[in-house]
């Protein structure tokens, strides 16, 4: 899963949502009482939201089960400690100030039980730690049951297949990029398959696991996309 091709397509043109969702969560902290500590980010993509966080003053542990964005990710923060997993294999460190999951990075992985992942959440974190997550709900491409798009970025071609269920959804993902070499195009594919949580369960789970202060996020600060109940993120604490 995002190989290198996709892995670059996705830093170049989605890293608002992680920029902005690290400065959000570094505000949360502060509000919190931290100005240091160490903040895992999950599903840390090529490592946008995590140089965020270091360069505001946190220690990162960085996660993600693709090379290819790890590998972005050790250029762009040589400060944080990157770890390949997935959502479910990972051992996260104790004494966290924070965990972040943005992007949808909990949805990836479907095997994780929620409940047992919140749990794991609030036993790493330290009293006081805050966490910052966002999933894909039911209805989040939408009522239809499959879309396409087709995005022309700068000569780099992007299609996405979506078929969605009531909670799972599968993009079948198609990259052409030129091949500097020669002007030809070469071709990636890529099926991803995503879990849909329901707000209230989310909401729940976070409550059932001990969290405190659980509040809906309506945006990651001056990002343009937009929480709600087809795709929510919640901010919460540990007591």
């Amino acid at each position: 899963m995002y190989d290198r091709d996709l892995a670059e397509f996705h830093d170049a043109h989605a890293g608002e949502l992680a920029r902005e969702g690290a400065s959000t969560m570094v505000a949360h902290l502060r509000a919190a009482g931290w100005t240091g500590g160490t903040v895992a980010d999950l599903g840390c993509g090529g490592g946008i939201a995590s140089r965020v966080l270091v360069d505001a003053g946190f220690d990162v542990v960085a996660v993600d089960p693709s090379p290819a964005m790890l590998a972005m990710t050790r250029d762009r923060v040589p400060e944080a400690t990157t770890v390949e997993a997935t959502m479910a294999s990972v051992a996260l460190p104790g004494r966290l100030v924070g965990i972040v999951a943005l992007g949808e990075a909990l949805a990836y992985d479907l095997t994780i039980d929620l409940d047992e992942t919140l749990e794991a959440f609030h036993a790493a974190l330290r009293p006081g730690g805050v966490v910052l997550l966002d999933v894909p709900g039911p209805g989040r491409h939408g009522a239809e049951e499959e879309s396409t798009l087709v995005q022309d970025r700068g000569g780099v071609f992007l299609s996405v297949q979506t078929t969605s269920e009531r909670f799972r959804t599968t993009r079948r993902i198609t990259l052409f990029t030129r091949n500097g070499r020669n002007g030809n195009y070469r071709r990636h594919d890529e099926t991803h398959e995503l879990r849909l949580y329901p707000a209230q369960d989310v909401r729940t789970g976070l409550a059932r696991a001990g969290f405190v202060a659980v509040r809906p996020v309506a945006r990651y600060g001056s990002c343009a996309l937009e929480f709600g109940e087809h795709w929510p993120a919640f901010v919460a604490a540990r007591p």
